[in-house]
């Protein structure tokens, strides 16, 4: 702290004293006063228990309900257990604090997608009230602030009428003029779009990833990259207003940049292949390659021809291209195998929708030494989306049995896509 230096007791009583040294109630009056005039909700503080702190009384009477706030929402920071209201405050105190309110307020104006009274919103946001209070016996350090998130049925639509990879693997397949489709690709390209309103068709999954490795065999990364970008201007069948690229779940994005402003690290886990997931969420949601972890196809180097990786050394007229094989879908217990080889520490917070995401789930909550929470959303819209309302709550028991909350998109999402989307009711019914 720097050196303390009492409140001028003429302020407030008449006196502006404009060279007079900011204090720390000072200058959380100012900014519980910015937060109301911005209409930030400032009752957060108001179980704030200043009396705790040894050196409470000596405070001004008009700074107690800026003060709870302040170190209630995380502004100000307790000093080390002490108040020291009147004590003066450094230029680097200053920019930490703004720092510090800048976050809460960014906080403050996301979730505004959720409808009032969602209980995950309001657990979620005591979580992180908790979890980002030094003083709390649940606060959890930055680089212990991990969260994980799947793709379809998660963050983004799923049902349009199969998920974005099935969607951008049949058009590559069957429609770009630029790519002759072996027998077997396209047979379960066709059988994509035969079946694409009825139920999954059992094994879908695996024919689908193995197809896809041996039709984008010889591409690049970037080229496969590049062909997803141009995808996701499409219309995404089922929806009128929506393009493929933008059909993620607003009340989601929103819970994401909550914790990023929160300092929270997100990284996506998904069944989906890693490549394609990296072009949709690169300039959407912001988050880099690196924290992509999704299903493989391999590598080879265009000049490696049968030589095995261990005996061949990349050169500089190499490039990497898929080399058309594919090692297993990223679910269940390999979203957790993920986890661990890539990330290295437990995730304190996860978030999917499908028994492929229990495993995920489950491990984020198992002995974690911190406060941990994971969900699982619900598909039971049926009026905004493709959802299964009689399926969807036949799960919830099950889940919370494993100590899993549910996100209902029905009860907890005020919008799914935001204003101008509306669900197409001439599209099949499933």
């Amino acid at each position: 702290m720097g050196g303390v230096r009492k409140a001028d007791e003429r302020v407030g009583s008449g006196m502006f004293c404009p060279d007079g040294a900011i204090t720390r109630e000072q200058m959380a009056v100012i900014l519980y006063r910015y937060a109301e005039s911005l209409g930030m909700d400032v009752s957060v503080g108001e179980d704030t228990n200043i009396l705790s702190y040894s050196d409470f009384t000596d405070r001004s009477d008009w700074a107690v309900s800026a003060l709870q706030w302040a170190l209630g929402s995380g502004v100000l920071d307790d000093a080390q257990g002490n108040l020291n209201a009147r004590a003066a405050v450094t230029r680097m105190e200053i920019a930490e604090t703004l720092e510090r309110f800048d976050s809460v307020r960014i906080s403050a104006n996301l979730l505004n997608s959720w409808t009032e009274n969602a209980k995950p919103k309001a657990a979620l946001t005591e979580y992180m009230a908790a979890i980002t209070d030094k003083r709390s016996e649940t606060y959890i350090p930055k680089e212990d602030r991990i969260a994980v998130f799947d793709l379809d049925g998660t963050l983004m639509c799923e049902t349009y009428p199969r998920c974005f990879e099935y969607m951008v693997f049949v058009d590559y397949a069957l429609n770009n003029p630029d790519y002759r489709p072996t027998d077997e690709v396209k047979a379960v390209a066709q059988e994509i779009v035969d079946t694409r309103w009825q139920e999954k068709p059992s094994g879908i999954s695996t024919r689908q990833a193995a197809a896809a490795a041996v039709a984008y065999k010889g591409m690049t990364p970037a080229e496969l990259e590049a062909y997803v970008a141009k995808f996701m201007s499409s219309d995404a069948e089922g929806f009128i207003g929506l393009k493929r690229g933008e059909a993620f779940y607003a009340p989601m994005v929103e819970l994401m940049k909550f914790l990023e402003a929160n300092d929270f690290t997100v990284y996506i886990v998904t069944a989906t292949e890693r490549n394609i997931v990296r072009a949709l969420v690169r300039d959407t949601l912001g988050i880099p390659a690196a924290r992509v972890i999704g299903t493989e196809y391999g590598y080879t180097a265009t000049g490696q021809g049968d030589i095995a990786d261990a005996d061949y050394t990349f050169r500089s007229t190499d490039k990497v291209v898929f080399d058309g094989n594919y090692y297993g879908e990223n679910a269940k217990m390999s979203k957790v195998d993920a986890i661990v080889r890539e990330i290295g520490q437990q995730p304190v917070l996860a978030f999917g929708n499908s028994s492929g995401d229990v495993a995920m789930c489950e491990y984020v909550v198992t002995n974690n030494p911190h406060n941990a929470l994971s969900y699982i959303v619900l598909a039971d819209d049926e009026a905004r989306e493709w959802g299964d309302t009689a399926g969807a709550q036949k799960k919830i028991a099950d889940y919370s049995a494993l100590g899993i909350g549910t996100i209902s998109m029905r009860d907890d999402f005020a919008t799914i896509y935001g204003n101008g989307v509306e669900k197409d009711t001439s599209a099949p019914s499933r």
